[in-house]
């Protein structure tokens, strides 16, 4: 029997298996992995070591704090020329311009509102469930492409669709994600205050650290069994684990696919969370940047299907792509086409290109930051300071390595322990409603409120002259 099993290899999982063996050497620590890699989202090998590469902003102290310690090297990002266009699909058209513009007023709207949805202080009603992201930016936006963005943007942040989650649900995501704004320079456009680091060195440095830590790669499992003092956990092959306590360090769209006994209290159920999505993420490489020759920097969107791309070296570009189950076969050819489309027909004859499937992490359900007896949660989607992204996997690791030492070793916890978890560069301050009240000002309901007024002084001109 050990006295941790840690379900999942990722950042997460290898987070806590480390947090432990820091604080207490003896205890026996085995983990499985699904796949024959870790490492999760930031699996990376020989062949694509590109797409290993990941993002992150300073004010995401938890992974910073961990790659400072790892002495893993962060580089900022370079942004390209201000001088070249961009190749986005939001760009293209004679009102471009006011569309791009309202799209930043109502991200700015969303990040002012999103402090009033703090996760646990607003309790979510039936008929805030009814009222969608989709309807409320059909509602407060006027141009297509900036609803089509905004939608593509709400999946790529969320892992489900704009009709599937309310307007409630995103605020409380929102919050505790950061805020927007931090997410576009993380996903969509990289400035100087991104860095940038190659996950292939960071696993490395965890393999070397967690050397003592078992890790058997292939190991679905299909079970967990909650006795009195210890967990049972079945694999598909039938092989069976004992530990007196497990760290469920895998994605809750996943845990969907594990069979509980004794059935999870409603408190920690995990709501039913609609069709999965995925991302594709490739690395095209040519002989020349092409893009230049339009006078272009690389920087590519197109809305259907969502498509976001950067450059990534002189003659490369990397990106990634939203799909649904059954789409991988067809990303390369539906990739290339839109590339031509916008940056000529040698853009259809790359020299390299390779491209890595996962499913998308959905953060459709609140937190669980509380273990339910020797079961504990952890993953980016557990996370309470920026979910979503690597921060929150290595927060909810740090948090999942705790709880398991209260249990195991609680002479071994320091209250620094306990506030490394909630350390944060984040503060939140309470927008005022003058703040709000010009937030709120948008395109769309300046000119449904411009036309209603020239309306109402037509008729009165009217009016005016029939009695006059």
């Amino acid at each position: 029997m050990f006295d941790v099993l840690i379900i999942g290899a990722g950042l997460s999982g290898l987070t806590s298996a480390y947090k432990i063996l820091k604080k207490e050497p003896s205890l026996t620590i085995k983990i499985l992995e699904a796949n024959n890699t870790i490492g999760g989202q930031i699996a990376t090998s020989k062949s694509n070591e590109e797409l290993g590469g990941r993002k992150l902003t300073a004010d995401q102290t938890h992974i910073y704090n961990l790659l400072t310690e790892f002495e893993v090297h962060m580089k900022r990002h370079l942004p390209i020329s201000k001088n070249l266009k961009r190749s986005w699909s939001l760009d293209i058209g004679n009102f471009a311009f006011i569309a791009k513009l309202e799209l930043q007023r109502y991200m700015n709207h969303l990040d002012l509102r999103s402090q009033l949805f703090r996760p646990g202080t607003y309790e979510l009603k039936s008929e805030d469930r009814k009222y969608t992201m989709c309807h409320h930016i059909n509602d407060s936006m006027l141009f297509q492409n900036s609803r089509k963005f905004m939608k593509s943007f709400v999946r790529l942040v969320t892992g489900v669709d704009a009709n599937d989650i309310s307007f409630v649900e995103f605020m409380n995501i929102v919050h505790s994600c950061g805020n927007l704004k931090s997410l576009m320079k993380l996903y969509i456009e990289p400035s100087n205050s991104v860095f940038e680091f190659s996950s292939e060195q960071l696993l490395g440095v965890f393999l070397a650290r967690l050397e003592p830590v078992s890790i058997k790669r292939q190991s679905k499992v299909v079970e967990v069994c909650h006795h009195n003092d210890y967990v049972e956990v079945t694999e598909t092959n039938g092989s069976i684990h004992c530990a007196r306590v497990v760290i469920l360090a895998i994605p809750c769209n996943q845990i969907e696919d594990i069979f509980i006994t004794p059935p999870i209290p409603l408190e920690y159920e995990i709501p039913y969370l609609g069709d999965k999505y995925y991302i594709t993420s490739f690395l095209v490489e040519y002989d020349e940047p092409h893009w230049r020759r339009g006078g272009f920097s690389g920087s590519f969107y197109s809305a259907d299907p969502p498509i976001f791309a950067q450059q990534h070296k002189q003659t490369s570009l990397v990106g990634y792509v939203m799909h649904e189950h059954g789409f991988e076969l067809l990303i390369r050819s539906i990739l290339l086409k839109s590339l031509a489309e916008s940056f000529g027909k040698e853009m259809t004859e790359p020299v390299k290109y390779h491209q890595q499937t996962f499913e998308q992490i959905s953060l459709m359900n609140l937190p669980c930051t509380t273990p339910w007896n020797r079961i504990i949660w952890s993953s980016t989607s557990m996370a309470t300071l920026y979910r979503g992204c690597l921060n929150g996997a290595v927060q909810s690791g740090l948090r999942a390595a705790v709880h398991a030492l209260l249990i195991l070793r609680p002479q071994s916890v320091i209250w620094q322990d306990l506030a490394e978890i909630q350390k944060a560069s984040v503060v939140y301050r309470y927008p005022s409603h003058w703040d709000l009240m010009k937030s709120s000002w948008n395109v769309y309901n300046t000119a449904v409120y411009s036309t209603i007024a020239l309306v109402a002084f037509c008729m009165l001109r009217y009016r005016h002259k029939i009695f006059n």
